[in-house]
């Protein structure tokens, strides 16, 4: 019974000490999969700013279909 609880411990202090401190694993990321990160923010920063320039009765159009009445 020690032997399986000692598997355990070991078990879990292995499979956590691999977690950072913000709860992700290592990246192991290359410079073109930081890029395309790069370029995705800039495609949705881009789109946010387009929605927030949008007049004001377009985006409640947008909304009106997630209200019950």
């Amino acid at each position: 019974m020690s032997v399986q609880v000692n598997e355990i411990s070991s078990v879990a202090t292995t499979s956590t000490s691999q977690v950072s401190e913000d709860g992700a694993r290592p990246s192991t990321s290359t410079s073109s999969d930081q890029s395309s990160r790069q370029s995705n923010l800039q495609r949705i920063q881009q789109r946010k700013q387009q929605v927030y320039n949008w007049p004001h009765d377009k985006k409640l159009l947008k909304l009106a279909i997630y209200s019950a009445c």
